[in-house]
């Protein structure tokens, strides 16, 4: 469930639950998606979450893709693990695991401002043998786990016992000493087994400046290879800060685990890293933290605000400049098919807007132009209607590929290779369809083969970045917003893959609907006794302009799902292009030849109000217009 998804459907519905139950069934349905064949690939199609080029980071000898990790704390019963994985993170937090489970007292749930997330003051901990066979059950998983652990101040000895049982599974240690006396703590760290894992103290995120001093008094700093600030602050139920009632993860939080961060980088060897969970709910948070000191970032209570896509911006905040000509091999020949396709579109739409039919089609049927009224009145301006509407979807897909090429790949959006890759793969795909209703048309053969020539070199100089775009830094309303227009746009791509789907199926099938039956005035069987090639020809219009309505839709899906970036005005300018030819001829057309059947009608006027609904609402987000701090815009 993406942010467009998340924030707009589903987060007003799961914060009405029980804390534990939203947090659960969430989680469940991400692990068990992530578990299923293909299932990490619908995650990443819905995404496109992988961190971007130069983000890496390392943690105590450890190789992450990102800085960015996800808090235990999120999920304690590891229930959705194999999926967070794949949110565009480097690693995850495991646990706390305990010699004894910890039930939890009440479970999490949101603050009364909707902005944190409420946890019980002692955290709740999985035992040590269902955290083994959770940890076995699970598999390999596609980031490092960093296991979080907690022994009593009087059982040392219970350190080595649970490094030994996790050692396989876990790429390091965090130590959980939040309400550890410093005595203690020495005789726990004095038990520490050999182990070529990194051990990591976990503080609090309000933990006193003395708490610090006395660590360095006590020289425990250079007895551990790290440090993670963690688990917010400590809130009495009547909003009082004590040290007692539960805790809050959130803003709240943001300023104390500034704090210690900083008073920490001053005291701790050079070089040993410092991870923060500070209440990060945007990007601009994570940044704060990275210049109090923090080397990686924790991410709690902002995937549970904010949505699963927050890594993937914080991400892309890190790294905003664009690598520019990365896609330098690509982008001119992707261009020329967009071009192409523009050229062809209009072409067509000359033609279906004069003669309708071309030379070989009359030799096809054994009939001229003129005679076709003889054979039904209605049939060339039904014709006519066919035509018109595949020339605007080629129009259509001319210019989102145009656009794509132009603007993103060429200033090296990987995302938008990909997206006029996956939209042309189906396109030349659907031509195949002929081999359904029977009319091979040379024509269409010969330009198909041309465009794949022209698309095979555009599959070569592969870009990888993310092309420019704004810092995207806060959750304001601007970007709230453009949630819901981003949701309209995914579901006009999905409804256009849908509807191509239909016509082709109709194309390939019965030719007709009842209510092409209703404008002719004659059934399709009546047309095949009067000229048996009559029906493979509008067959083949037909199973055309599905499949040519399919490949657009999903390159409208992709951009969609993909595209949105804090000021990247060019895929606003893109989808604009992209929507009005084919909008205009679908609607136009019915109106030039009067058939104005509102059941027929009804799909092209819902998608026309949504493109509308879709343009006003992604408008400020997508051409910057959000306050946000001085970036890159790709438009210029």
């Amino acid at each position: 469930m993406p942010d467009w998804s998340y924030r707009t459907l589903f987060f007003p519905v799961l914060r009405r639950l029980r804390g534990d139950l939203a947090r659960d069934l969430t989680l469940k349905a991400v692990g068990t998606l992530a578990a299923l064949p293909g299932g990490p690939g619908v995650i990443a199609a819905f995404g496109h979450l992988d961190p971007p080029p130069g983000v890496s980071a390392t943690l105590a000898g450890l190789q992450l893709r990102s800085p960015l990790g996800i808090s235990c704390e999120l999920d304690p019963r590891l229930l959705g693990t194999a999926g967070l994985a794949r949110f565009g993170v480097g690693f995850i937090e495991v646990g706390p695991v305990t010699l004894a489970p910890t039930a939890e007292t009440r479970g999490p749930r949101l603050s009364a401002d909707g902005r944190s997330v409420v946890l019980d003051r002692v955290p709740a901990a999985i035992g040590l043998q269902p955290a083994c066979e959770r940890l076995r059950r699970l598999g390999r998983v596609a980031v490092p786990l960093v296991v979080r652990i907690s022994v009593p101040a009087d059982a040392p000895e219970q350190l080595a016992t649970l490094i030994a049982a996790l050692e396989d599974r876990a790429a390091a240690f965090v130590l959980d000493v939040r309400a550890m006396p410093l005595e203690a703590l020495q005789h726990v760290l004095a038990a520490r087994p050999n182990t070529e894992r990194p051990l990591l103290l976990g503080l609090t995120a309000d933990a006193p400046t003395h708490t610090l001093d006395a660590l360095v008094r006590a020289g425990l700093l250079a007895r551990v290879d790290g440090w993670v600030v963690s688990g917010g602050v400590r809130q009495a139920e009547g909003g009082v800060h004590s040290a007692c009632g539960s805790r809050l993860i959130g803003p709240p939080a943001a300023q104390a685990t500034e704090d210690t961060v900083r008073q920490l980088r001053q005291r701790v060897p050079p070089g040993q890293p410092i991870v923060a969970e500070g209440g990060v709910t945007e990007p601009a948070d994570a940044l704060r933290l990275r210049s109090a000191g923090a080397d990686l970032i924790l991410l709690h209570s902002g995937l549970v605000t904010a949505g699963p896509g927050l890594p993937k911006r914080i991400n892309e905040a890190l790294t905003h400049e664009p690598t520019e000509q990365t896609g330098a091999g690509a982008w001119p020949w992707l261009t020329a098919l967009g071009v192409s396709m523009l050229v062809g579109g209009a072409l067509a739409w000359l033609i279906a807007a004069t003669r309708v039919v071309l030379p070989y089609d009359e030799a096809y049927l054994g009939l001229g132009r003129d005679a076709l009224p003889t054979v039904n009145p209605r049939l060339l301006a039904f014709m006519a209607h066919d035509r018109v509407t595949l020339a605007g979807t080629m129009l259509s897909i001319g210019a989102l590929y145009t656009g794509l090429a132009g603007w993103g790949v060429r200033r090296g959006a990987h995302w938008a290779w990909l997206a006029i890759v996956c939209s042309a793969a189906v396109g030349f795909a659907s031509f195949f369809l002929f081999l359904g209703f029977g009319y091979f048309d040379p024509v269409h053969a010969f330009v198909s083969v041309v465009l794949v020539s022209i698309f095979a070199f555009g599959l070569r100089g592969l870009p990888s970045g993310v092309g420019p775009h704004r810092q995207d830094l806060h959750n304001d309303r601007i970007w709230r917003l453009s949630l819901w227009g981003q949701l309209c746009f995914v579901s006009l791509g999905l409804g256009l893959v849908l509807a191509g789907i239909g016509i082709a199926q109709v194309g390939v099938g019965g030719v007709l609907v009842q209510e092409d039956v209703g404008f002719l005035r004659m059934p399709a069987t009546a047309l095949g006794a009067v000229n048996p090639h009559l029906m493979p020809l509008v067959a083949h219009d037909r199973a055309g302009f599905g499949g040519a309505l399919v490949s657009d839709g999903v390159g409208v899906l992709l951009t969609g799902l993909w595209g949105f970036r804090a000021g990247a005005r060019w895929v606003w300018w893109t989808l604009l292009g992209a929507g009005l030819p084919g909008f205009v001829a679908a609607l136009g057309v019915h109106v030039a030849v009067g058939y104005l059947d509102p059941v027929h009608l009804a799909p092209a006027v819902v998608g026309a109000v949504l493109f509308v609904v879709a343009l006003g609402l992604s408008y400020p987000f997508l051409w910057g217009q959000t306050g946000l701090s001085a970036g890159l815009l790709d438009a210029e």
